[in-house]
């Protein structure tokens, strides 16, 4: 899911206030997941985490809980 991520699916970034030494990274993209057998498009909400050294963390993989924006559509 993260390899299909595009310019187009990046909502916005943010300094990460409980580690300096981060930038988080927000996307929202809709993917069609197998729900036992049926097939369903699913928008999923993508936060990464990208700290000074270029190493990335996975933050969080799930549906939004709120509407999200995408900056670049």
């Amino acid at each position: 899911m993260i390899m299909e991520l595009e310019v187009n699916d990046f909502c916005y970034s943010a300094d990460n206030y409980n580690n300096v030494e981060e930038r988080l990274y927000f996307f929202c993209k809709e993917y069609k997941l197998n729900n036992w057998g049926t097939l369903e498009n699913v928008k999923v909400y993508i936060k990464i985490a990208k700290k000074q050294d270029d190493f990335i963390v996975i933050i969080s993989l799930h549906k939004p809980e709120k509407k999200m924006e995408k900056l670049f559509k």
